[in-house]
């Protein structure tokens, strides 16, 4: 009796020309038929031996039916918007009929070999997923050599300074997220210069030359390129100018309120008058601003404006003249004055140190000028220091002024509201003590100033023995 062999692939737990129980194949009919339906997911087939119309199921898997699987990927980040290309390396990579990032098919992949496939990513939402490889005989199975994130594009929050000069070279901090593999930064269609990223939320570079107006800046990294929001928006600045000055004269003693007139001038950050900040600026529109002149000696000094785009070239348009120092004593300032020189008038200890008797100061209008603009100042700008927020100390404040001098000192107070209550202040500190009895000081200038501030009060005696 001749036996006919049949070979037929099946699925297991389908049925195809035959019923499959138990693991047993009864067959319907002998035939001569090979079938095969390949499914995702689905268990690989199994090779059937059938002799004389049954037989018993015999499930056989080769190497070669087994599964794709993956070892490495040459690249595991991309953006968002995908095209990332990257490697795939792995096994059994012949019969490859997709690739999945996730949920998401690779928009593109070349077989090129049984171990690599070449890929092009799809896009994805951030975060992390699974890549997997579909062939022939099932999906490769997750696993962490298998992980693809994909990263956010960057995003500018704040830009400082957020203007500059034509000329370039302004050191710019730009904040915000996802400044990772940072490949360059634009301000409009030109490169940034010295690019450092300090971390992932912070960069520093060189604002590059460029005409002015307002231009995007874009953060360009390996996961995208920054959008144009208002706020990575940086200014270019024309230096300012002054063509006049009005009033061109005023006192030594300050608070002349000042118009000054020219162009570029809506950004001005500073006014000085001889070097000396202005109290104080409003800026009225791009061709003009009022300043209010601080306390100088009598003379004429350059008033220049200072914009983020550089600062005003000196031109006889841009003068003010001071008057001689008026400055004399009001009441309050007059009491100590008296009060001082009373303190002066007998021997006493400060700190542990005894000091003699010494002779009266006497009043000095033109340093009583610089006392009063600097108590105004402390209350105009809300500090209480001999340094201003410029960092000129006493010394660079009187150097500026022109008043010449061997010897000086200073005291200051705040929130003390009498004469009395500030002198006995002052000879209750050593130091304060030691400036107001020293016999080197031959001239004394007070200013006072209130209702303004935090303190309400603001104090400042001035000593010297002028050149």
């Amino acid at each position: 009796m001749s036996v006919r062999v049949v070979r037929r692939r099946v699925l297991v737990g389908a049925v195809i020309g035959a019923l499959v129980t138990a693991g047993v194949v009864t067959a319907a009919a002998p035939s001569a038929v090979a079938q095969e339906t390949p499914t995702v997911g689905a268990v690989a087939p199994s090779e059937v031996t059938v002799a004389g119309g049954s037989a018993a199921a015999t499930s056989v898997r080769s190497a070669s039916m087994a599964a794709a699987t993956i070892t490495k990927l040459s690249t595991t980040t991309g953006p968002t918007s995908g095209g990332t290309k990257l490697s795939i390396y792995g096994k059994r990579f012949s019969k490859v009929t997709q690739v999945w990032f996730g949920d998401q098919p690779a928009t593109r992949f070349t077989v090129n070999s049984s171990k690599k496939l070449t890929v092009w990513s799809p896009p994805g939402a951030v975060g992390t997923v699974y890549v997997s490889v579909v062939g022939a005989y099932g999906t490769s199975p997750a696993s962490a050599k298998a992980r693809f994130s994909y990263r956010p594009a960057p995003t500018i929050a704040a830009l400082t300074p957020d203007a500059g000069p034509t000329r370039g070279g302004t050191k710019v901090t730009i904040t915000g997220t996802g400044f990772t593999k940072v490949r360059k930064v634009y301000f409009g269609t030109k490169v940034a210069a010295k690019l450092k990223v300090v971390s992932s939320t912070t960069l520093r570079v060189v604002a590059p030359r460029q005409s002015a107006g307002t231009v995007p800046v874009r953060v360009v990294t390996a996961y995208g390129t920054s959008e144009a929001v208002p706020v990575a928006q940086f200014g270019y600045l024309a230096t300012p100018t002054v063509s006049s000055v009005s009033p061109s004269v005023g006192a030594s003693s300050g608070s002349t309120e000042v118009t000054i007139s020219g162009t570029n001038l809506n950004r001005a950050s500073r006014v000085t008058f001889g070097g000396l900040r202005a109290t104080r600026i409003v800026v009225i529109s791009d061709t003009q601003l009022v300043a209010t002149t601080p306390a100088h000696v009598a003379g004429t000094v350059r008033v220049q404006v200072s914009t983020p785009g550089g600062s005003s070239a000196d031109r006889s348009a841009s003068r003010f003249t001071y008057r001689a120092a008026s400055h004399e004593a009001t009441a309050i300032e007059a009491e100590v004055l008296t009060l001082t020189n009373q303190a002066r008038s007998v021997a006493r200890t400060c700190g542990g140190q005894l000091y003699p008797a010494v002779a009266p100061l006497a009043w000095d209008p033109a340093l009583a000028d610089l006392a009063l603009a600097h108590s105004r100042d402390m209350a105009a700008r809300d500090y209480f220091s001999h340094t201003n927020p410029d960092g000129q100390g006493l010394a660079k404040r009187m150097a500026l002024a022109g008043y010449q001098f061997s010897a000086a000192g200073e005291n200051i107070a705040a929130g003390y509201p009498t004469a009395a209550e500030v002198v006995a202040g002052w000879l209750a500190s050593p130091g304060h003590c030691a400036n107001l009895m020293s016999g080197s000081y031959k001239v004394v200038g007070i200013g006072f100033d209130s209702g303004s501030g935090r303190y309400g009060s603001y104090w400042t005696q001035d000593f010297a023995t002028a050149r």
